[in-house]
């Protein structure tokens, strides 16, 4: 690593002319929540109160130095961390004011007061001067990512003179909407701030401020290189909110555009994050790892972008990243999602199993791979053949590890093939169907395969004139009772050897809607039918089917649904 700066400095130094900071458009929101905030200002009102004599380590900073202006950083990591510090300031500066009107005491006093409000105000902004080497009003900490803080950092955070309670009403509107993240969370921790200080008296702030801006200290790291500011950054832990690894992958492939570009694809980035939701573009990109490597995942997705992606040259960072991302995205969208085209209902409801049921979603990955190169061509005929592998290998309990590269052997297949009809004769695909059929056919009930069968064949049922959705609970449940009543209907009909044969078999297994009713089960077939059945399975249509075209229920029925069930779950 090249010229980097480190140096311990007080909160002081670190507000004042010597030190500006901007949040580059390739940064995250500000997303520190109330709780973060009250901890932040609990801690440090904590050390002030019982060890004030000592230092108090509030972070630490990574920076890059703005080219040609030594002055100014762009903040890489510990923007929550200054974020809610100005706005903490800000806070602090509102309650000095309100307070200092009935606070009299002697002339020292008061030009404390004032004093402490001068350096409030130039820690959150400065006026133009030019022996200070400031060419221009500025505010501390200038935001360039997408939510367009300005306007709000000018009317709620310098607003000189500007009297809180004027502001409440528009900050608690702000704080309640869902428009803007940013100024959502910037207004909560405003009030937050301005809440806590309203308790604490006049002479006690003032002195805070003093430990504050002279005994609470940060180590700042900085260097002229993204790439050395990027390492870095990976490397300190931080306290707050722990950066992602779509945060990190996104840091570094910003840093490879050209400045002049930066914006452009920090938005479009942004924009898949917020698609994707919290934690989702990170499993996305783990998707597009595999995609590209089609190998187990040893490391982390970070360190394998690095090192088996970057470093090998099987994909270049900056643009040529930001491109292969939104082609798999778009590739998501339209075969996943179901939100760029329309499939029917057969494609959709596989779709829909699948992501509901299945026990993880690495079959994404060759589904996208399929979609990017052949679009709509045979991609029902294609996402057949891979569900049948990936829940063929689930069934027959084939090792995690081995159903992840039996899936990568079903992408390279698609990356060496010139037509899906090609693709679609590969014994990639291949499942022993005679071993299958002998685990079928055996007790199902109580494995973790048993509802997706289920579901499965609800899918296989309906033939596509039913749109499977919104599944807000699933049981299964046995029509023979696991525990029948002596004497019953049912031991009239099943010997105690049947009754263990076929419980659990899938043939005596159906999908209700609601939570089972162990009493109301026991019941005779007819009573049953009417009054457990009747409504609790309508919005599974084979299962509604099962039991609304038999009057009895018994050994023979079941031979014959099982030998049925077995033969569309196999073909």
């Amino acid at each position: 690593m090249r010229n980097i700066n480190a140096e311990k400095i007080n909160l002081g130094k670190l507000f004042s002319s010597e030190f500006w900071f901007t949040i580059p458009e390739y940064q995250r929101s500000y997303v520190w929540k109330e709780e973060n905030v009250e901890t932040l200002l609990d801690d440090t009102w904590s050390a002030f109160k019982y060890d004030k004599e000592s230092e108090y380590f509030i972070g630490s900073l990574v920076l890059k130095n703005a080219p040609q202006k030594i002055k100014e950083y762009d903040v890489l990591d510990g923007q929550q961390r200054l974020t809610t510090l100005i706005l903490s300031l800000a806070a602090i500066k509102h309650v000095v004011q309100e307070k200092a009107g009935s606070f009299h005491d002697s002339e020292s006093s008061q030009k404390v007061i004032k004093q402490l409000l001068i350096k409030l105000n130039e820690a959150i902004h400065q006026d133009e001067n030019p022996f200070d080497a400031i060419p221009d009003a500025r505010v501390r900490l200038v935001y360039k990512i997408r939510d367009n803080v300005e306007d709000f950092i000018q009317e709620f955070v310098v607003c000189d003179n500007k009297p809180f309670a004027s502001m409440k009403d528009d900050l608690q509107r702000i704080a309640e909407s869902t428009e803007n993240i940013s100024k959502t969370n910037m207004a909560n921790a405003l009030l937050t701030a301005y809440r806590y200080f309203s308790e604490k008296n006049l002479a006690e702030i003032i002195e805070f401020c003093g430990y504050l801006f002279n005994r609470v200290v940060c180590i700042y790291v900085s260097t002229a290189e993204f790439d050395d500011a990027y390492r870095l950054f990976t490397i300190i832990n931080n306290r707050g909110i722990p950066l992602t690894a779509s945060d990190i992958i996104k840091a570094v492939n910003i840093g490879a555009i050209p400045e002049s570009e930066r914006e452009k694809y920090a938005e479009i980035w942004e924009e898949s994050e917020s698609e994707f939701g919290e934690g989702g573009f990170d499993r996305f990109l783990a998707q597009i790892r595999f995609i590209l490597l089609k190998d187990k995942a040893r490391e982390g997705i970070v360190q394998e972008f690095e090192e088996k992606i970057y470093a090998k040259g099987i994909l270049k960072k900056g643009k040529a990243t930001f491109e292969t991302i939104m082609r798999y995205r778009r590739a998501y969208d339209a075969s996943i999602r179901l939100s760029t085209i329309a499939m029917d209902n057969n494609y959709y409801n596989m779709i829909y199993i699948m992501q509901l049921a299945m026990p993880s979603t690495d079959w994404m990955a060759a589904l996208m791979m399929y979609y990017d190169k052949y679009h709509e061509s045979h991609i029902y005929d294609f996402l057949r053949k891979l569900e049948m592998k990936c829940s063929g290998d689930w069934i027959l309990q084939v090792s995690p590890t081995i159903r992840l590269m039996n899936i990568a052997k079903i992408m390279k297949a698609i990356e060496a093939s010139s037509s899906p009809d090609e693709l679609l004769k590969s014994d990639a695909f291949y499942v022993d169907g005679n071993a299958l059929r002998h685990i079928l056919d055996g007790q199902i009930y109580g494995r973790s395969i048993a509802r997706y069968l289920l579901l499965k064949l609800e899918v296989l049922h309906n033939d596509g004139s039913v749109r499977l959705s919104n599944y807000k609970w699933i049981s299964i449940e046995h029509v023979l009772p696991q525990n029948p009543e002596p004497n019953s209907y049912w031991t009239a009909r099943f010997r105690v050897d049947e009754q263990k044969e076929w419980t659990h078999k899938l043939a005596n297994l159906i999908l209700l809607n609601r939570r089972k009713n162990s009493a109301l089960a026991r019941n005779d077939f007819a009573v049953k039918k009417e009054r457990y059945f009747k409504d609790a399975i309508s919005v599974f249509p084979r299962s509604n089917a099962v039991i609304s075209m038999h009057n009895d229920w018994n050994v023979d029925v079941l031979k014959k649904l099982q030998e049925e069930i077995i033969q569309r779950l196999v073909s």
